[in-house]
Formats: C-alpha cells, structure tokens, sequence
C-alpha cells in the first residue's frame, strides 16, 4: 500500500474516533470477526491499547460490543468491512452505507442496498456472542495480551 493511502486512512480512522469520544448523542454497535483479536497486528501492547480503548467505549455506554465467534464459520460480510449510517431526531437523513475497499470506498444509498446491509447486520448479530459474553472474552483476551 502506498504510504500516503496508508497514512490518510490512519487519519481518517482517527478522526473517527475523535468524532465518537466527543460526541455524547452517538451510540456504535461493533459487530467483530473473532479473527481481528488474534491478528496482533502491531504487537501485544498495541493489541492490549486497541481494545482497552473498544472496552472504554463499551463502559462509557457509547458502544455495544458483540464478537462473531470462529465456530459461526463463513457469514455474509467475511470480505467485506462495512458501516452501517443511521441518523435519528430531526435530521432528515436516509440511511447510508458506507463499504470500505482495496481500491476505493462506497457510499451506497437505494433502498435495495440498506435492506441487505440490515439483513447482513442482523444474521451477525444474531450469530454473535451476546455483548456481555463478548465483553468478558475481550477482556480475556486483554489479558492474554498483557502475558505476552
């Protein structure tokens, strides 16, 4: 990847972040393939800091946390990373999608295409660990780390 793609994404990454740490009227649901906490990318204290920060958010209310288990085997979004934007109160936005690519990213808007992403979203939801199930294997995990 180039260098520059690699660092704009970093930042909008952070950016996002940022967005969710100060805003108190936003609420996330992180549906996570059980395989990104094993990948340590980074190494075991960059692992242990990303999901300290996923467990803050969890505690603060800010976020639900539900982990797609190895045994769940092949699902809908395995290739694929996606948000799903929905806006409430007095905004008078549609729901966006907004898929995440090698190449380029997509913001998809049809009817069609929000229905299947709700669809997909419910199927992992559904497969998930519950968020307090998740929650405490995070923290396992968390600590598996810190051993390392």
């Amino acid at each position: 990847m180039e260098p520059d793609i690699f660092e704009q994404r970093v930042e909008v990454r952070m950016g996002r972040q940022q967005v969710l740490e100060e805003n108190n009227l936003l609420r996330y649901r992180v549906l996570l393939d059980e395989a990104v906490l094993h990948r340590g990318v980074g190494g075991s204290m960059v692992m242990v800091a990303q999901i300290y920060k996923v467990l803050e958010a969890e505690r603060n209310g800010k976020t639900t946390i539900q982990i797609i288990p190895f045994d769940v085997g092949a699902n809908p979004a395995q290739d694929s990373n996606f948000v799903l934007l929905e806006f409430e109160g007095k905004l008078d936005i549609s729901p966006i999608v907004f898929v995440e690519g090698l190449t380029g990213n997509q913001y998809l808007e049809r009817s069609a295409d929000i229905a299947r992403y709700r669809e997909t979203i419910e199927y992992l939801r559904d497969s998930a660990l519950s968020p307090r199930d998740s929650v405490r294997y995070v923290n396992e995990l968390r600590e598996a780390y810190l051993g390392r």
